[in-house]
């Protein structure tokens, strides 16, 4: 129940940060979801979804980097 709480508080707080945090923030997990996409593991792909779900970022149109 403690825990439910306070990833709902820590949420909110992040959805509400200054534009300019925001859109860093976006950038930020972008960037780490094409990492995760290099990687043979699929728990790295799932774990980023899942943040950026969490955070309310839109990874639609991130595409594993060419090498």
């Amino acid at each position: 129940m403690k825990t439910r709480l306070l990833v709902l508080i820590i949420g909110t707080m992040l959805k509400a940060i200054s534009p300019i945090l925001r859109k860093q923030l976006d950038t930020i997990i972008k960037q780490l979801y094409q990492k995760a996409l290099t990687t043979d593991v699929d728990i790295d792909d799932i774990f980023v979804e899942a943040l950026a779900d969490f955070l309310d970022i839109d990874l639609e149109g991130v595409e594993k980097p060419r090498t």
